[in-house]
């Protein structure tokens, strides 16, 4: 499996409090949860790194399983709308969208191992 850390933004914030989602990557927000942890539902673009980061829109309208898709560094990304509370991620393609590059968790951006799809597209 590829590496998507060496292609996507990460958080290497130097906080010693580990993510209230995957549990793995620091906290981006030391003392705060996110508001769909509890009780365990879909996170809003909004709720998610894609808020915090203030993330352009790729394309008009462009939507994967109902979630907009968003750019972020050379990759394109959406919510995964199948996630929910602590299962919460976010979906990574490269920069044209053909090539699912894996999962990362919604919070703190870290990857989540096994993810990748070579099914999975993303044409905005």
């Amino acid at each position: 499996m590829a590496n998507i850390q060496s292609t996507i933004l990460t958080n290497d914030d130097s906080s010693e409090e580990k993510c209230p989602v995957c549990e793995h990557g620091n906290n981006p927000t030391p003392g705060d949860i996110p508001p769909y942890i509890d009780p365990p539902r879909i996170p809003m673009d909004n709720e998610t790194l894609i808020g915090r980061e203030n993330l352009e829109r790729a394309g008009k309208g462009k939507r994967v399983k109902g979630a907009n898709v968003y750019k972020r560094g050379k990759t394109l990304i959406h919510r995964d709308t199948f996630h929910p509370g602590k299962g919460a991620e976010i979906e990574v393609y490269n920069s044209t969208g053909k090539k699912h590059l894996g999962a990362i968790c919604a919070h703190c951006g870290t990857e989540i191992e096994g993810k990748q799809d070579k099914m999975k597209k993303c044409d905005p």
